[in-house]
């Protein structure tokens, strides 16, 4: 009687172990176009999508003309919606000031840092 609860926390314990981590964040690498810079990002963090598609969704969200962000865009068939999530600038002359920035469609994130 004793030994029920044991076997059935013992179980969800290895159930728990064995599920997929698909809300964990990947790095990828930064986009890069013909001119050889990728619009100014400098980081690409991606969850429940792939680098391509962080990549691309990174490119759309920030503006060629001016570097603005884009607060809303559609990409690949999804509706994106960004948000600007903090700016960090420090006092070395080698500190690249960046805008962070977080872009999500559902359960799907992209978040971004892009130099300012």
């Amino acid at each position: 009687m004793r030994r029920l609860p044991i076997v059935v926390m013992a179980l969800a314990v290895l159930l728990a172990a064995a599920a997929p981590a698909s809300a964990d964040a990947v790095s990828c690498a930064p986009p890069v176009d013909a001119a050889g810079n990728g619009n100014g990002v400098l980081e690409v963090r991606a969850s429940g999508v792939t680098c391509v598609t962080a990549r691309r969704v990174a490119v759309r969200a920030v503006r060629r003309s001016d570097g603005r962000i884009r607060r809303s865009f559609t990409s690949g068939g999804r509706r994106w919606r960004c948000r600007v999530t903090g700016t960090r600038a420090g006092d070395a002359p080698s500190y690249i000031r960046w805008t962070g920035v977080r872009c999500a469609s559902g359960s799907r994130v992209v978040r971004l840092q892009v130099a300012s």
